[in-house]
């Protein structure tokens, strides 16, 4: 348990270290507002630390995890709805001040569309970081005003260069939850070529 705290917590500070020294990248585009891509799905009700999707039925999986308030982010226990993508955070009184979507292995976003609430009855600000399958920043937003009346949509697109591999979301107050996560997926720079994608997406549908 130790030593899974010590990676959890080297793991956010290189994210957090990250946002600091981050800019608005123009390959990266945040904006508010709802457009729908292939929904992420939740198998069915689950409580854990990593929650899992999977996009519309495909074998292809978006991972979901939680954290505290800076500087120690510690990571937070999350419920998973049955349905398109919702998480919250599981134990009462453990807030959220930080969630992470990510893909899975061989494979980016291009676009993403989520909301996010924030926890009653306080309003924040929230901000976003986008970062590639190697782990480096590639853009970071800045601060959007969200509150806890349930309607907050945000999305991001990305160039052709360089899609996203992980969403990193932080706001200022505890989020309530995330949700109607729907997203479009390419192959992560420097994975398999088409051909082998195709045949790990045979080999997935076939299990």
């Amino acid at each position: 348990m130790k030593m899974r705290s010590m990676q959890y917590s080297l793991f956010t500070a290189a994210i957090g270290a990250a946002v600091m020294t981050g800019s608005a990248n123009a390959a990266v585009v945040f904006q508010t507002g709802n457009i729908q891509y292939t929904n992420v799905n939740i198998a069915a009700d689950v409580d854990a630390f990593t929650v899992v999707g999977e996009v519309d039925h495909l074998g292809i999986s978006v991972f979901f995890n939680g954290y505290g308030a800076a500087p120690d982010r510690t990571p937070i226990e999350l419920h998973g709805q049955h349905g398109v993508a919702f998480v919250e955070a599981f134990h009462p009184g453990e807030d959220l001040y930080m969630l992470t979507v990510r893909a899975d292995t061989g494979y980016a976003f291009s676009n993403m569309d989520w909301k996010v609430d924030a926890e009653p009855p306080i309003d924040g600000l929230v901000s976003f970081s986008a970062f590639d399958a190697g782990g480096s920043l590639i853009s970071a937003s800045g601060d959007y005003f969200f509150d806890h009346n349930g309607q907050n949509p945000f999305h991001l697109h990305a160039d052709a260069g360089t899609p996203v591999s992980m969403l990193v979301i932080t706001s200022t107050v505890p989020i309530l939850d995330l949700k109607q996560v729907s997203v479009e997926l390419v192959p992560a720079p420097g994975a398999a070529g088409g051909l082998a994608l195709g045949l790990l997406f045979a080999a997935r549908r076939r299990r």
